[in-house]
């Protein structure tokens, strides 16, 4: 190693001093250049990619523990939904009807041949009213085909007549 440094020892000896700094010093500029160009630089760069990848991965994990969620709770009340499909539409209409989300049974319950069933309520509340169309759909998968809503003067209370099946 001495034998290879030897002859750039003596061409610095043979500078002016003024010189040998400004060599000396250029030296140590290009050293800590190719230092931080060679390593620190990468490894800052590295180490950024490795945040960004652990943040995607955690956002992943977040979105795959919801639709988890969502998937056990589905399999949880599908099997209530499939055995109440196997009812028949007037049975399923009637067994919601007595849930009590009405407030009060329908007045009238008309079946229209096995696809559609026909209600008439009275003086029930509007919301009551909505909340048992969201139940027959969520439990039973069945919808209104046709609906006509009275208001009447007390607040929240209509007459309804609503048409029901099940695609």
């Amino acid at each position: 190693m001495k034998n290879a440094l030897a002859p750039l020892l003596d061409a610095l000896a043979r500078l002016a001093p003024r010189e040998r700094v400004m060599v000396i010093a250029a030296a140590i500029v290009v050293t800590l250049t190719v230092i931080y160009l060679a390593l620190w630089e990468p490894l800052v760069q590295s180490r950024a990619r490795e945040a960004t990848n652990l943040e995607s991965a955690r956002a992943l994990a977040n979105r795959l523990e919801v639709i988890g969620a969502q998937v056990a709770a589905q399999r949880g009340s599908a099997p209530a939904a499939v055995a109440s499909r196997n009812l028949s539409l007037l049975a399923a209409v009637d067994q919601a009807a007595r849930a009590g989300t009405l407030g009060k049974p329908p007045v009238r319950l008309q079946p229209e041949g096995d696809n559609e069933v026909r209600v008439w309520l009275e003086r029930t509340a509007f919301d009551g009213v909505v909340r048992w169309v969201h139940e027959l759909d969520r439990q039973h998968g069945i919808v209104v085909s046709t609906a006509d809503i009275e208001r009447l003067s007390e607040p929240g209370l209509v007459d309804a007549r609503l048409t029901l099946v099940r695609p």
